[in-house]
Formats: C-alpha cells, sequence, structure tokens
C-alpha cells in the first residue's frame, strides 16, 4: 500500500470517527433537552400548583392562622432535607459501586 492510499484510509477513518462522534452527540443533546423541557414543564406545574394552594389555604385561614400554616410547612421542608440527603448519598454509593454482586447486598427485602 502506498503512503497516498495509507493516507486516504487515515482521512477516511477520521471522518467517519467525527461522524460517528457527531451522531451520538446530537441524540444526546437531543434526550437531554427533551429530559430538560419536561423538568421545565414539571417545575412549572408544581408551581402554579403551589400558588393556588397557598391561596386557597390563605383564603380559608385568614392571616394569623396562614402564618402558621406556612411556618409549619416550612419547617417540615427543612425537615425533609435530612431524608433526601440520605437518598442522595445512597443513589451515589450504588451507582458507583463496581462489583457483580455489590449492588445486591444493599437492596432490603422484606421477606427477611
Amino acid at each position: 500500500m502506498s503512503s497516498k492510499q495509507h493516507a486516504v484510509f487515515e482521512w477516511a477513518e477520521r471522518k467517519a470517527g467525527f461522524a460517528d462522534r457527531l451522531l451520538h452527540s446530537q441524540q444526546s443533546r437531543g434526550l437531554v433537552l427533551s429530559g430538560s423541557v419536561i423538568m421545565l414543564v414539571g417545575s412549572g406545574f408544581v408551581s402554579l400548583a403551589n400558588f393556588g394552594y397557598n391561596i386557597g389555604v390563605a383564603h380559608l385561614l385568614g392571616p394569623g392562622d396562614f402564618s402558621h400554616a406556612a411556618a409549619a410547612v416550612t419547617l417540615l421542608m427543612l425537615a425533609s432535607c435530612i431524608n433526601l440527603a440520605f437518598q442522595l448519598v445512597t443513589a451515589k454509593f450504588i451507582a458507583r459501586n463496581q462489583q457483580a454482586g455489590g449492588r445486591s447486598h444493599l437492596k432490603t427485602n422484606p421477606e427477611n
């Protein structure tokens, strides 16, 4: 094989690799974009529902009682951070475990 043919094959391999990377990056970008849109719509829906709930409860309770209810809900949300942090750390620990049977012993079985 001549050096010219070798150079042509190398060029073709580089172009094929570039096309493959471009195709996969566009698919990944599309998945991320669609996931981001779903999260944005879901977050907007939750915010709207929360706003409606607060307006309804404020009208039912009045200013004094609503302030107590809002303080209680805020304290509950702050306390839920502990549970959320535990779930996040556990999920990361399980995802990083590379051993074949390493994940199975982390799952709890209520029958045992």
